[in-house]
């Protein structure tokens, strides 16, 4: 394999291994960046909010709130989701990018 990745290059093949461990290392290194912004923040926001807070049986205004919470909440769910799509969109995106430039 060696052999042959030098005759179509024109390299030899321990510069090619070289390459190929400079660009897993910054892929690597992309990838534990992203992590870090890209976390959940999901946990954070799930705290339920108790009936004695927010007495929903008893008064018309505390189930609208309680109503209204519940709808903020699932759609910072669905934003959340949707971030999440885009940062594994990006990491796709990075992986052809570095292929690309290997080929």
């Amino acid at each position: 394999m060696a052999k042959v990745l030098e005759a179509m290059t024109g390299v030899q093949a321990n510069e090619i291994d070289f390459w190929a461990k400079n660009i897993l290392d910054e892929q690597n290194g992309e990838a534990r960046r992203r992590e870090m912004h890209c976390l959940s923040l999901l946990p954070v926001t799930s705290v339920s909010v108790p009936d004695e807070v927010l007495d929903a049986k008893r008064s018309p205004i505390d189930k609208i709130l309680q109503s209204e919470q519940a709808l903020a909440l699932y759609n910072f769910r669905i934003g959340e989701r949707m971030l999440t799509h885009l940062c594994e969109q990006q990491e796709d995106n990075l992986a052809i990018d570095i292929l690309s430039q290997m080929i």
